[in-house]
């Protein structure tokens, strides 16, 4: 069982969509603004208040606010006809935080400038993004403009974008033109990640006994790559005493492994189905919000694992079950974070079942991070299953203390990174 079949399914339903939205033409319409009915209106007792008078000047008046009703249609019409834009942004993005969105338009016509243009994204449903607009205020003919603005999105999700829509009420805001361009996309908006507050397997390895760790350190052998300050909690022997000497502060050696050390996240972050609906319903706020703190959790190890040089591996519990073995590399951390950003609740297999099906081979042989929402007894059967085969077992839940003390998920996110 393995993630490999949801994934190719994903990418070719995301295929479809774009083939879909590229085979749409690009779509004008007009629509008359609420200042363009108050204007009508008054237009319209204008002329009344006419007749009634017979006032030559209040029916030419009438005449004026008719030619700048029909001024307000056509014009933007012909400024929107030959516009061409497009969209720039990132595939994926962190969620609660700012990211850039870049349009590029350019005008082909030869004479006619465009002028007060509203550039934003064609709203699709379910949601939860937010796309502020762009705003260009003289298009030259024959120009073309690139104009960023910056979107949100407070939580995780996978966005199809249909595509551009340019709105344009030049001059005087009474119709509304709309050029709706098909620009197809997808936006996976990863978990909320945070940092690692120390290392949570620097106790594991001292607590091993002396052979077990002789075997470890000729298997893995680690190299020397500088020297740096003490920090309270470092071990004395690695204190470099020539160095201390010499500078007179407390300096350690540091070291990094030369064979890379595998971590399987291990992530069950929704209860048992096993509850009662009503007590669901109940705490599904509550629920749900542990679960996202799981996952952001979960991100947060895996991104910090594989920006140390780890090969890290994935078993999720939701309503597609998440098998991914471990590995490396920037395609591998995508890949990670792009199945924490789709995973839903609704699961049907239990987790010692989950992790009962999977062949453990030599590549498995991992420290194991167990994060739950609740410890159950799948959980400790979990443990015994592969207590044999993992070189350590770390479990936690938002519950206990260790989990707070691992994770700070209050400094969430990372910086926005400009497209080019």
């Amino acid at each position: 069982m393995t993630a490999l079949a949801d994934h190719t399914a994903l990418l070719e339903q995301d295929r479809r969509d774009l083939d879909t939205a590229r085979a749409r033409p690009a779509r004008q319409t007009v629509r008359i603004t609420f200042s363009g009915l108050l204007f009508a209106f008054v237009n319209t007792l204008v002329l009344l208040a006419g007749l009634n008078s017979e006032a030559n000047l209040l029916v030419l008046l009438f005449g004026i606010g008719v030619g700048a009703l029909i001024v307000n249609a056509v014009l933007p019409m012909l400024m929107l006809r030959r516009l061409e834009v497009d969209r720039v942004m990132p595939e994926g993005v962190v969620a609660d935080r700012p990211f850039v969105v870049a349009y590029r338009i350019k005008n082909h016509r030869k004479r006619l400038r465009a002028w007060g243009l509203t550039i934003t994204e064609t709203p699709a449903e379910g949601w939860s993004a937010r796309f502020p607009t762009a705003f260009v205020q003289c298009l030259l003919p024959r120009q073309e403009q690139r104009v960023e603005t910056l979107g949100k999105c407070p939580r995780r999700t996978h966005l199809a974008l249909t595509g551009v829509r340019v709105i344009c009420g030049y001059p005087f805001g009474l119709f509304a033109c709309t050029l709706e361009t098909p620009s197809a996309g997808n936006l996976t908006v990863y978990p909320a990640m945070g940092r690692l507050r120390h290392d949570p397997w620097k106790n594991t390895a001292s607590s091993q006994s002396r052979s077990v760790r002789m075997v470890r350190e000729r298997e893995n052998p680690d190299e020397f790559i500088g020297v740096r300050e003490y920090r309270e909690g470092d071990n004395y022997h690695w204190i470099h005493w020539r160095r201390s000497a010499r500078t007179g502060e407390l300096v350690v050696r540091e070291m990094i492994p030369l064979r890379q050390t595998r971590l399987i996240i291990m992530l069950d972050p929704w209860p048992d189905s096993g509850v009662t609906r009503s007590r669901q319903q109940e705490d599904a706020d509550y629920t749900s919000s542990r679960a996202e703190r799981l996952i952001s959790a979960a991100a947060t190890a895996v991104y910090s694992s594989l920006e140390q040089g780890h090969r890290v591996g994935l078993i999720g519990r939701s309503a597609e079950p998440v098998v991914i073995a471990p590995s490396t590399g920037p395609a591998h951390r995508q890949r990670l974070l792009k199945e924490l950003a789709c995973m839903e609740p609704g699961a049907q297999t239990p987790f010692d079942e989950l992790v009962g099906r999977i062949h453990w081979s030599a590549g498995w042989n991992a420290r194991c991070l167990l994060l739950s929402s609740q410890i159950r007894t799948d959980h400790q059967r979990v443990a015994r299953i592969i207590g044999a085969r993992a070189e350590a077992i770390l479990v936690m839940s938002p519950d206990n203390e260790p989990f707070d003390a691992l994770f700070d998920l209050a400094n969430r996110g990372a910086p926005a990174r400009r497209s080019r």
